[in-house]
């Protein structure tokens, strides 16, 4: 028996040998390579929008996805539509797709997807230009498996719309950084940048130290006023219309200081505030997310210190300062920002992620190169024996990806970047949007959220039931001179208010609350489908919680 068993092995053993020596002698590049980069590129892109257009959320996915389809009927952003400091071309691209396709959350999933791509495309030429083609190539597959990119592909958020233009905008300032005659693409870097800024004013906040470092190096004052000057240009061209639109100057300033400087608003989330946990609460989150968005290629960015930005034509293992500056000046600003004021959504990572990924794959690279230098002390010699490594390293890594983004939660965290969280949510809204319109009368029936919760808050239920009176508490960040108390909204009308207003024909008063299934006196309760929780309310035609109620002025925040 003994014996046996070794010739088993044995013969086990020369079997795994000639099959490796199979996998050896396979040319796997050159099945690739007999292709253009620019087929693959297009395979690649429509890859991207195919995976993002299947799973894709079928409702506003949070509060700002509802706020900026709002502000396809009127835009304001002293009512937050949407909310300050604006994403005025955002809006007008949005409202494009509306007029097309006449569903405001397909229209905003389709500007994702549209920007899906735009980012893939620019962060292939950004990697290319200063690592080369293989440093691409991993950066761009990288990027588009990713479940932080996926999932902002997918749902009608502006966040997708940072990495394409930090991309784009580090394709030219980078040349910037090198040239001595950057006319040209020290333009089209402030023309990207004052673009960027109209379709999410961060990007222009937090990419402006590397804009300026980079013209300010050519120490020419002529280059810089031009730059300066073209810069605001553009952003003078969306911003007039957007104060227009928004009740004028001073109305735009107090809802815009209101939001970014006042104890109510941003400040609120900062260190300032809550002190070292706050940085710690934020610096977990950020970890946390970027995790999730790099999977096992992660693992490799403990080797960036040694990989950081070497271009081609340098050693590796010498480190370019140049280099150094414009992926610091690039990354720092915004995670500063993040760790030190606020950071409570994954989508935050997107300006920076571009950067991140392609610095992993330089790593990844530098890796795979060295463990082909060892592995032929140990094993024959292969030839291509490092694009074999590579191949089978992204795959490896894009299956991890794939895995974690659409594998099932136990957990339901709707601001956790996977598919999951868009399941939940659609199966969320499709129960509450069926639920309440067919148990509960517009005429009979008040709507109040007890909190503004990010994925099931005011604004979702102002767009989804404009027949119905919706009331919710002032929520932070809101210029409101004369202290009122509530929001209401009615057909999308959204006006400040006293007091709840019941009247005697009011039979109903539903509770939007953060425990779906806190039900007892005097609360009633209808469970909602697909095990999403229970809608609870109030019964006014008991008189006994009509007389609660009409007592109780802050009913909301009570219950």
């Amino acid at each position: 028996m003994f014996f046996v068993y070794n010739e088993t092995v044995g013969n086990k053993f020369k079997l795994f040998r000639r099959r490796l020596h199979r996998f050896r002698q396979i040319d796997i590049y050159q099945s690739f390579a007999k292709y253009s980069n620019a087929y693959w590129l297009g395979v690649v892109l429509l890859v991207v929008a195919i995976t993002r257009y299947i799973g894709r959320s079928q409702y506003l996915y949070s509060t700002d996805s509802a706020l900026y389809a709002l502000a396809f009927e009127k835009y304001d952003i002293s009512l937050h539509q949407p909310q300050p400091p604006g994403y005025p071309l955002y809006i007008l691209l949005g409202k494009l797709f509306n007029w097309v396709v006449g569903d405001a959350n397909l229209a905003l999933v389709l500007v994702s997807i549209l920007f899906s791509l735009l980012a893939t495309w620019a962060i292939w030429r950004l990697a290319k230009k200063i690592y080369g083609g293989k440093v691409a190539w991993i950066a761009t597959l990288l990027f588009v498996s990713s479940p932080l990119v996926w999932f902002h592909g997918q749902v009608a958020l502006t966040y997708i719309v940072d990495a394409f233009f930090a991309a784009w905008f580090g394709y030219y300032i980078y040349d910037v950084m090198y040239s001595k005659k950057p006319a040209h693409t020290s333009l089209m870097s402030s023309i990207i940048l004052a673009l960027g800024a109209g379709f999410r004013p961060t990007i222009a906040i937090f990419l402006l130290p590397l804009w300026l470092l980079a013209i300010l190096r050519q120490r020419s004052l002529k280059l810089l006023l031009a730059n300066v000057s073209v810069f605001l240009g553009v952003v003078v061209l969306w911003l007039i219309p957007e104060v227009i639109l928004s009740g004028g100057i001073k109305s735009f300033f107090h809802s815009l200081s209101t939001l970014l400087f006042t104890q109510s608003g941003v400040y609120s989330f900062s260190i300032f505030v809550k002190g070292i946990n706050g940085l710690k609460s934020h610096w977990q989150m950020i970890f946390n997310n970027l995790q999730i968005g790099l999977g096992l290629s992660g693992l490799l960015t403990i080797f960036w210190l040694l990989s950081w930005l070497v271009p081609e034509k340098i050693k590796v293992g010498k480190i370019s300062f140049l280099n150094l500056l414009f992926w610091s000046m690039w990354i720092i600003p915004s995670l500063l920002f993040y760790l030190i004021v606020i950071f409570n959504l994954p989508g935050y990572l997107l300006i920076i992620f571009p950067a991140i990924v392609i610095l992993v794959a330089k790593a990844l690279l530098e890796f795979l190169e060295f463990i082909s230098t060892i592995l032929p002390k140990l094993w024959q010699a292969d030839k291509k024996l490092l694009t074999k490594l590579i191949i089978v390293t992204v795959m490896i890594c894009l299956a991890w990806n794939v895995f974690i983004y659409l594998q099932p939660q136990d957990r339901h965290n709707l601001n956790k970047p996977v598919h999951h969280s868009i399941y939940q949510s659609n199966l969320l809204w499709g129960s509450l949007t069926s639920t309440i319109n067919r148990e509960f009368n517009s005429q009979s029936t008040i709507i109040g959220i007890n909190q503004p919760f990010v994925h099931w808050g005011f604004p979702q239920f102002q767009y989804y039931f404009p027949k119905f009176d919706i009331y919710a508490k002032i929520y932070w960040g809101f210029y409101n001179p004369d202290n009122k108390q509530w929001f209401r909204s009615t057909n999308h009308r959204l006006t400040l208010e006293d007091d709840i207003v019941v009247s005697p024909l009011d039979s109903r008063m539903v509770v939007i609350q953060e425990n779906w299934d806190k039900t007892g006196y005097p609360f009633q309760a209808i469970v909602l489908d697909h095990d999403t929780g229970a809608l609870s309310y109030y019964d006014l035609t008991d008189p006994a919680v009509r007389e609660l109620v009409s007592k109780i002025k802050n009913i909301m925040v009570q219950s």
